[in-house]
């Protein structure tokens, strides 16, 4: 009989979310190679083990800083914009 396997996710949230090169970051700090950060995040590795979860630990710690410097860029933009607009009706009025 087949021995059961815990049932593995792909970490798109985190995957998504990061900004390029944040896996060799990860595989640095947890001394392992990069396809192995890769394959635990793709769901093609065991994420049971104690490397596993602290590879995923890090990964939301680095996905959370990139998204949320992504939005405050948005903004950013958002208020540069807003004030490009307000200069060209003054110039107009």
């Amino acid at each position: 009989m087949k021995r059961q396997r815990a049932p593995r996710q792909r970490r798109t949230d985190l995957i998504y979310n990061m900004n390029w090169g944040r896996q060799k970051e990860i595989a640095k700090i947890c001394r392992c190679t990069w396809s192995h950060v890769s394959g635990v995040l793709n769901g093609y590795r065991n994420q049971d083990s104690a490397l596993s979860i602290n590879i995923i630990r890090l990964a939301e710690k680095f996905a959370q800083r990139d998204r949320q410097a992504m939005l405050r860029e948005v903004k950013r933009e958002a208020v540069g914009r807003a004030l490009r607009e307000r200069y060209k009706e003054a110039l107009r009025s």
